[in-house]
C-alpha cells in the first residue's frame, strides 16, 4: 500500500486539490536485533540528491531507485517543514528530466540501500503504513542504519508504541535528515530530540544551467512544481507564483511553452507579454539617434522597469493597467486591465534578465538554434508585420543573432529548467510557399525538338550554387542554398520530401545581397559550391534546365537536365521529358549536393 501520490504524467487536465502529508518516525536500530524478514529481502538502490528551485522555496529531491533485477524508477519530490507531520509533494519523472536536473544536485547527494516491509510481512502490536530500513555506506566498509515508519494519519503515528528492536527515536533530531546526511554524512551516533532545532541551511541555488530536456518534459516538470506550490500553500490562498519564461526568438517560448501553462491552469493563469511592453519604433527612431547599438531586440527596447512594478503588484493581488503592443503599426496600443491570478506568466527573451529577477519565482529558457530561428521567424514576420521578406533575414542576420547572443542566451544560466524545442522540418516546413516539385537526368536538352514541343527558351546564365549546414546540427532532409546569378543573391531553403513520386518539397526563397549573404556563411558552413552555365526552357508551370557543370573539377563537363513543375504538371512534365528523347527511367530525385556525392564522374 503506498502513500498518496500527486502525479502528472503529461501537461493536461486539472491539478489535485489533493494536499500529501507524509507522518513518519523515524528509529536508530541495531541491526543484530532486527526480526529475520529484513535479512530475508533483498534491498534496493536508492541514488538521491537535492537541488535549490527559487521559486519552489524548498530544495527539490531527485531519486532514482533500482531494484534488484535492474529495473530504474525516478522520482521528484519537495517537503515543507520538519517530522513528523508535513507536506508531501511526490510524483514521477522521467529519466531524461531527472538526467537533466542531476546536475543541480552536486554536494548534495547520498546512495543508499532499503528495504521495505509492510503490516502483512510483520504484524506488529499497532498499526503501521510500512517500514523502510536505510543502510547508509559508511568510509571504512560498514553501513549506518536508520528506520523509517510511515503512518497513514498523525492519530496512528502519535498512539504508535514501538518494539525495542527499534532503538532509540530520532525523529527530528538534527543531523539525521536525508538532506543532511547527503551533504555531511551519517552522524556519529544518536542524539536526544530536539524539535526546535532545524536541518543545515538548504545549498546556494543553483547559477549554471541545467541539462536541456524536450518540451514534454519540461513542461511536465514546470507543472510539478507549480502544482506543489498551490497545493503547499496555506488555505488562506496561495500567494501567486510569476513563472518567467524566456529565451531566443521564434524558440516556441510563447506558442509552446506559455500557452501550454495557460491552457493547463485556465482561469487560474494570466499570461503577460514582454512583447507588450515595447516602446515603439518612433521611440527606437528618436533614442537611436546616435545610439547604432538600439534594436528591436535590445534591452532597452523593452520597458522592463514597468513590467517588474506590474509584477510586483500582481503577486500582491493587485490588478494594473498594462500596455499593448500593435505589430502592425509598430507602435504601443491601448492598456488594458489585468487581475492577478495563482499563475502569472510573463514570456518573452528578456524574462530571464536581472531586472526582472527579484519579481519571478520559476525560470524557464527555451532555446532553438540559429537555424530554427531563421526558418521559423521569416514566415512568421512576413505574416505579421509589413516588413518584406528581404529585410526579415537581414535583421535576423544581422541584429537579431547578435542581440541575442549579448542579451538573452546568458540568460539561461538563471533558468530552473532549459528546454530544447529545435526546428521540426517535418511539421513546420509545410507552412512555407507552395511546394514545387522536380527531378535531374543525366543528359541534353535538343533545342529544335524542344520548340518543336512547345518550348521556349528563357535565357541562358552562370550560377553558382553555394550548399550550407550549420556547424554541430544535422539537416537530414532540408536544403539550405545561396545562389549567386549575375551578381543577385538568393537565399533558398527547402523542406523535406512529402513523399510524392517526384521530390517535393516546401521551399522559401529570398533574395539578399552580398553582405547578408556574408553573414550567413559566419553561421553556417559550406558544404558543397556547383558552378554551372544554365539554359532555360518553359511551358506553361514546366521548366526545363539545362545544366553544364564547371564545377567541382572532378565533374567538370557533366551535364543534367533538371525539370521543375508546380501543383497539377506532373503529368505534362514527365510527357515533355520522354518526348525529348531524356532518360527519364533512370531520373534522380536528389539535389546536387548529394547527386555529385556520391556519382562517379563519365
Amino acid at each position: 500500500m503506498g502513500k498518496p501520490r500527486a502525479t502528472l504524467a503529461a501537461v493536461e487536465g486539472e491539478p489535485s486539490a489533493e494536499k500529501p502529508i507524509e507522518h513518519e518516525r523515524q528509529f536508530l536500530p541495531d541491526p543484530s536485533n532486527l526480526p529475520p524478514v529484513f535479512q530475508e529481502t533483498e534491498p534496493v538502490r536508492i541514488e538521491q540528491g537535492y537541488a535549490r528551485i527559487k521559486g519552489v522555496g524548498e530544495p527539490l529531491r531527485l531519486r532514482r531507485t533500482t531494484s534488484p533485477d535492474g529495473a530504474e524508477t525516478f522520482e521528484i519530490c519537495v517537503k515543507t517543514g520538519k517530522p513528523p507531520d508535513r507536506p508531501e509533494y511526490e510524483s514521477p519523472v522521467t529519466p531524461g528530466m531527472f538526467e537533466a536536473f542531476w546536475p543541480g544536485t552536486e554536494g548534495s547527494r547520498l546512495t543508499k540501500g532499503r528495504i521495505t516491509i509492510t503490516p502483512e510481512r510483520l504484524p506488529l502490536d499497532d498499526p503501521y503504513r510500512q517500514i523502510d530500513l536505510d543502510l547508509f555506506p559508511l568510509p571504512d566498509g560498514g553501513a549506518a542504519y536508520k528506520l523509517e515508519v510511515e503512518f497513514d494519519s498523525a492519530e496512528q503515528r502519535a498512539a504508535f508504541r514501538n518494539p525495542d528492536w527499534f532503538g532509540p527515536e530520532i525523529t527530528g533530531v538534527s543531523g539525521y535528515g536525508s538532506r543532511s546526511i547527503a551533504e555531511n554524512g551519517f552522524p556519529g551516533g544518536a542524539e536526544e530530540p530536539d524539535d526546535a532545532e532545524p536541518d543545515p541551511e538548504p545549498p546556494p541555488e543553483i547559477a549554471e544551467p541545467r541539462s536541456a530536456v524536450g518540451v514534454v518534459e519540461g513542461l511536465t516538470l514546470a507543472a510539478e512544481l507549480i502544482d506543489w506550490h498551490i497545493q503547499a500553500e496555506s488555505t488562506a490562498g496561495p500567494e501567486p507564483m510569476v513563472v518567467a519564461v524566456a529565451g531566443g526568438s521564434a524558440s516556441g517560448k510563447t506558442s509552446r511553452v506559455a500557452a501550454a501553462l495557460a491552457e493547463r491552469y485556465t482561469e487560474d493563469c494570466v499570461v503577460v507579454s514582454l512583447d507588450d511592453y515595447c516602446r515603439g519604433d518612433s521611440w527606437l527612431a528618436e533614442a537611436g539617434a546616435g545610439r547604432p547599438d538600439l534594436s528591436w531586440d535590445h534591452p532597452e527596447y523593452v520597458d522592463l522597469s514597468r513590467l517588474a512594478a506590474d509584477l510586483a503588484a500582481l503577486r500582491g493581488g493587485e490588478s494594473v493597467r498594462k500596455p499593448t503592443f500593435d505589430f502592425s503599426t509598430g507602435e504601443p496600443g491601448p492598456d488594458e486591465t489585468v487581475a492577478p491570478r495563482a499563475v502569472i506568466v510573463v514570456e518573452g527573451v528578456f524574462a530571464l534578465r536581472p531586472e526582472l529577477e527579484r519579481a519571478t519565482d520559476l525560470g524557464i529558457y527555451v532555446d532553438v538554434s540559429r537555424h530554427g530561428q531563421l526558418w521559423r521567424r521569416l514566415p512568421r514576420d512576413v505574416a505579421r508585420t509589413s516588413r518584406s521578406p528581404e529585410e526579415i533575414v537581414r535583421y535576423i542576420c544581422g541584429t537579431l543573432w547578435r542581440e541575442q547572443e549579448r542579451f538573452v542566451a546568458p540568460t539561461a544560466g538563471r533558468a530552473d529548467i532549459l528546454i530544447e524545442n529545435d526546428y521540426d522540418p517535418t511539421e513546420e516546413a509545410r507552412r512555407l510557399t507552395v511546394p514545387e516539385c522536380q527531378f535531374k537526368m543525366e543528359g541534353r536538352i535538343n533545342e529544335t525538338a524542344a520548340i518543336a514541343a512547345g518550348l521556349q527558351r528563357l535565357a541562358t546564365v552562370r550560377q553558382r550554387d553555394t550548399y550550407l549546414v550549420p556547424d554541430g546540427l544535422d539537416l537530414h532532409d532540408q536544403l539550405v542554398r545561396i545562389r549567386e546569378e549575375n551578381g543577385t543573391y538568393t537565399l533558398t531553403y527547402k523542406g523535406p520530401e512529402q513523399g510524392r513520386e517526384d521530390s517535393e518539397r516546401p521551399q522559401i526563397g529570398v533574395v539578399i545581397d552580398a553582405e547578408v549573404a556574408r553573414l550567413l556563411t559566419g553561421y553556417y558552413r559550406p558544404e558543397a559550391v556547383i558552378d554551372k552555365e544554365r539554359r532555360i526552357f518553359q511551358h506553361g508551370s514546366v521548366i526545363l534546365a539545362e545544366d553544364t557543370l564547371i564545377e567541382p573539377d572532378l565533374h567538370r563537363g557533366r551535364t543534367f537536365v533538371e525539370v521543375r513543375y508546380g501543383s497539377g504538371w506532373g503529368k505534362p512534365a514527365r510527357r515533355i521529358a520522354k518526348e525529348l528523347g531524356l532518360p527519364y527511367g533512370s531520373k534522380e530525385r536528389r539535389p546536387y549536393r548529394e547527386l555529385l556525392r556520391t556519382a562517379q564522374p563519365v
